[in-house]
């Protein structure tokens, strides 16, 4: 903690380095010893200082089989600890310390202070451990901390903590339950307006995350009126601090306003969001904050003109340029793949169509299979290239479709993109399930192109069939728009009723809003085929 200056704390680091490193090895530190060492090594990693790493494995190593003899303090301090160092999270001599801590902190969370809980909860979730007893532990403890007031209890405890379940998907009933309670306190006597900016949208996104699974938005209905009224209050706060709240505070909010699907709020709120971003300098504007954005407006079917002053095509156009001048190194394929999406489904022009065409380069040159034609390709088991999944590439292929986006590459990488899919998934069925699922409804759309386009060769590819085990899970999600209501109303008008058939489900699957089937002559009544006309 002496501020030494970097040259002489790394002069000093490189003599004790070694003589600590040697005594975890040798068993020679105590439990108190371990963990504050292993917290030193956290911090001084996070400063860059060369190393740290290293002792870090070794002092998880040493601390193996001894979870016993360390206080409340000593486990917060460590499962902290290991959440910052993030390139040891898959170590395996780190996993394994993880585990052993998580199974104290079920034994001892009862005589921890909320500082302990949060650290706990915040550093087990960066190291990705999966929901169960430890996080129902968590909520157990965190409930009873809430509803006694306990004075310790700061904003920061209570955002780390359910930022903890949304980030490993924890939703068992006690995990729900305490973020209700949170909603109901946030929501009294105006304690969310007086949160900080990055507490408020912290909170807010973890409630959206955790009570709307997978990537979707869902009506309000889905929400716990508590959790409902505190995102509906966030988007409120936000418009009043538009100028003060950091941009990417903003961008949570948005995102999670539009998981929610609370319309009202969107309409008002997101223009004046882009308008902020629009503001900025181009290079301020990051690939998170514009994946959220993006997939915020299309989620909420909100139209590109309902942005003024051209403000959606400035940070379009900002976020292309900022990919193109060497963005596309550090780019998260997730991010890309949203974006994709969220450009196809909001229909957005101008910028959007290049930036999807270079997403699409980039996907396709990923996914690039040896010398086979493009129905033939077919990936080995289980593999991945890079970090582009196959719902990733999916996404990516369906918004080339809808925007009718084709060239000769990316033509043979939507055609490649399905027959993987299902190639992938007809020789190692369940393998697949989890990344096709969620966009069986893009997969029959890119087929429906494949066999009708021409600049996609009209190929006859054969359907996906979810198994018996995923039929339930697959069935379509029936709404009905107001533009769509509208346009019925307007053929009817028109004498054309009769031929109008609503909410239509096609082979494969495929849902279509409003099909006007065609006029059938007098003259075919009696014919067994009938004339067209």
């Amino acid at each position: 903690t002496l501020d030494l200056g970097a040259d002489q704390s790394q002069v000093i680091l490189d003599v004790l380095c070694p003589i600590l490193q040697a005594k975890a090895c040798t068993g020679e530190l105590s439990a108190f010893d371990l963990a504050q060492s292993l917290w030193a090594a956290a911090k001084l990693e996070s400063a860059h200082h060369r190393d740290m790493c290293s002792i870090a494995v070794a002092l998880a190593k040493a601390a193996q089989g001894r979870t016993s003899e360390f206080n409340p303090h000593s486990i917060s301090v460590s499962m902290w600890a290991l959440g910052m160092l993030e390139a040891l999270h898959d170590v395996p001599d780190v996993q394994s310390f993880a585990q052993e801590l998580t199974a104290a902190v079920i034994a001892h969370a009862d005589t921890m202070n909320p500082q302990m809980i949060s650290n706990c909860a915040w550093g087990a979730a960066r190291m990705g451990l999966p929901p169960g007893a430890f996080y129902d532990k968590v909520a157990a403890k965190a409930t009873v901390q809430l509803l006694q007031k306990t004075p310790s209890l700061t904003d920061q405890h209570v955002c780390n903590v359910v930022w903890a379940y949304a980030k490993v998907e924890a939703r068992s009933e006690g995990v729900l339950k305490h973020m209700v309670a949170v909603g109901e306190d946030v929501c009294r006597d105006r304690k969310l307006a007086a949160m900080q900016s990055h507490h408020v949208a912290g909170i807010v996104w973890s409630f959206a995350r955790a009570f709307i699974p997978d990537q979707e938005s869902a009506g309000p209905e889905m929400l716990p009126r508590p959790v409902q009224t505190a995102i509906a209050l966030s988007g409120a706060l936000a418009r009043q601090e538009l100028s003060t709240w950091e941009p990417r505070m903003l961008a949570w909010v948005m995102w999670s306003v539009a998981r929610a699907s609370l319309r009202d709020e969107s309409f008002v709120l997101f223009p004046q969001v882009v308008h902020r971003f629009a503001e900025l300098p181009r290079k301020e504007l990051g690939l998170q904050d514009f994946t959220m954005i993006s997939w915020a407006i299309a989620a909420v079917d909100m139209s590109r003109d309902s942005f003024p002053n051209r403000s959606l095509e400035i940070i379009t156009k900002n976020v292309l340029d900022n990919l193109r001048t060497g963005g596309l190194v550090s780019a998260r394929e997730s991010f890309l793949a949203c974006i994709a999406w969220a450009c196809g489904k909001a229909d957005l022009r101008g910028a959007a169509g290049q930036l999807v065409d270079l997403i699409a380069r980039v996907a396709s040159a990923a996914a690039s299979p040896p010398m086979l034609s493009p129905l033939q390709h077919q990936w080995p088991q289980g593999e991945r290239r890079s970090g582009w999944s196959q719902r990733h590439l999916t996404m990516v292929a369906w918004s080339l479709v809808v925007q009718g986006r084709y060239n000769s590459t990316t033509a043979a990488f939507v055609r490649e993109t399905y027959m993987s899919v299902r190639e992938l998934y007809q020789n190692c069925p369940m393998e697949g399930v989890s990344d096709m699922l969620p966009h069986l409804d893009q997969l029959d759309t890119i087929r429906l192109a494949l066999r009708c386009l021409p600049a996609l060769g009209r190929v006859d590819v054969p359907p996906i069939t979810p198994p018996p085990t995923m039929a339930g899970s697959a069935t379509l999600d029936i709404t009905e728009s107001v533009a769509q209501r509208q346009a019925e109303d307007a053929l009817r008008g028109l004498g054309l009723g009769s031929r109008l058939r609503s909410e239509v489900v096609l082979e494969g699957n495929l849902s279509i809003d409003c099909l006007l089937l065609p006029a059938v002559s007098p003259s075919s009544s009696s014919g067994a085929a009938g004339q067209r006309r």
